[in-house]
């Protein structure tokens, strides 16, 4: 068998469980994928123009806003914080939520 052949079958070995972990792209081989279009077809309120997606844009960006900054100003009363950290600096925690919005 030349080189090419025996690296052909290498890459087919190696490459495959790539492919097969990707199938999901096709959207017939996810078993859930039926509720996820129940899912879309309750969220789905048609088609959007430019005002729509920009009042979504702001609130969604808004709501992602507060809650960024509502989860590290709770982290004093956090069940998970066995060190008995306090609460971060305010302009820590600005800083931290506008850079993840």
């Amino acid at each position: 068998m030349a080189p090419s052949g025996i690296a052909h079958l290498h890459s087919d070995r190696v490459f495959d469980p790539a492919q097969r972990l990707f199938r999901w792209a096709d959207g017939r081989q996810i078993p859930s994928a039926a509720h996820l279009r129940w899912f879309e077809g309750l969220v789905d309120t048609g088609p959007q123009d430019w005002k729509k997606y920009v009042l979504a844009l702001v609130v969604f960006n808004i709501a992602l806003f507060v809650f960024g900054f509502i989860v590290p100003c709770l982290h004093p009363v956090a069940p998970l914080n066995p060190r008995g950290l306090g609460l971060l600096e305010p302009t820590t925690v600005f800083n931290t939520s506008t850079s993840s919005t």
